[in-house]
């Protein structure tokens, strides 16, 4: 998911010098510089690391050894670690990727495939220690996922993706509990990219 490249075409320095992920906005870790002797010229080496998404560059400070490169100043040169661009429509991208990707670029789960968003949620409670299934793309009466505790009983998870401006309703919150009960789930998990209104919180407590 990381590919390298030649800083001078891609990243000016503030980006090298910003205290900031450029993608995450996670403080960057800088490890001590180096300082070194090429050809009798001091060179001082820069790395940093983004410890959320895995971004990072090096550069060097050098006496003009290199020709001035459009928007990077003279005597500096340097690469990055960038973050390449998924396709999230596409169904068939491994979901290690797609969660680190996620993590970098949050707004991009609006333009994931509804049945890609749901194996991810799916695979997140998989590492958190559940058994879980995402269950069929169609027919699936309201449960995306299955979790299956110790005892055999299970637990239905819906998956809903909605813009911040739109709010979960009670209403779905009782279709939730009706698909429940048909599938004989013993609880309900709504995971949602937006909020809850009063009613639905106050509908889940009931």
């Amino acid at each position: 998911m990381w590919e390298h490249r030649d800083a001078n075409r891609l990243v000016t320095l503030d980006a090298v010098y910003s205290d900031d992920c450029i993608f995450c906005r996670t403080t960057l870790l800088r490890l001590p510089s180096a300082s070194f002797a090429k050809e009798e010229k001091r060179l001082l080496v820069q790395l940093s690391m983004c410890s959320q998404c895995g971004w990072w560059s090096v550069y060097r400070v050098h006496q003009n050894d290199h020709a001035r490169t459009a928007g990077v100043a003279e005597g500096y040169s340097g690469s990055i670690g960038c973050l390449m661009q998924l396709d999230l429509s596409d169904i068939a991208l491994p979901l290690d990727e797609v969660r680190k990707y996620l993590c970098a670029k949050g707004d991009s789960i609006f333009d994931m495939h509804p049945r890609k968003l749901e194996e991810v949620v799916c695979s997140v409670f998989n590492l958190l220690g559940w058994k879980a299934r995402a269950t069929a793309y169609s027919g699936d009466r309201g449960v995306d996922v299955i979790l299956y505790a110790p005892d055999g009983k299970t637990i239905g998870v819906q998956v809903k993706r909605y813009k911040k401006e739109r709010r979960i309703e009670a209403e779905q919150i009782r279709s939730l509990a009706g698909a429940l009960m048909q599938g004989g789930h013993i609880k309900g998990i709504f995971v949602a990219t937006s909020n809850f209104r009063r009613g639905a919180k106050e509908t889940a407590h009931d």
